[in-house]
């Protein structure tokens, strides 16, 4: 199975819905520079989802995971491997 990788709007636009993403079998990552964007920023403004996701990092329901192949691939390409498509 592949794994689901969030960016920072997937986050801020699903925070409702990953308490049930939990469930799925399926390992969660996201990158650092995502949970500072997310996380600490959205502190920061005092949005409540911010604090949601945190506690799924601390929980262990989303990794911070850098990719492992940054070269030549462009966020297009990444996106495709995942089934993710970007219009």
């Amino acid at each position: 199975m592949k794994p689901f990788i969030f960016d920072a709007a997937p986050l801020i636009y699903l925070v409702s819905l990953l308490e049930n993403l939990k469930h799925f079998p399926e390992s969660k990552y996201t990158k650092q520079s995502i949970y500072k964007e997310v996380v600490e920023a959205g502190k920061a403004r005092g949005k409540p989802g911010a604090f949601t996701i945190e506690n799924f990092i601390k929980n262990g329901i989303i990794e911070i995971k850098e990719p492992s192949n940054k070269k030549g691939a462009n966020r297009r390409d990444r996106a495709s491997r995942y089934n993710i498509f970007i219009t």
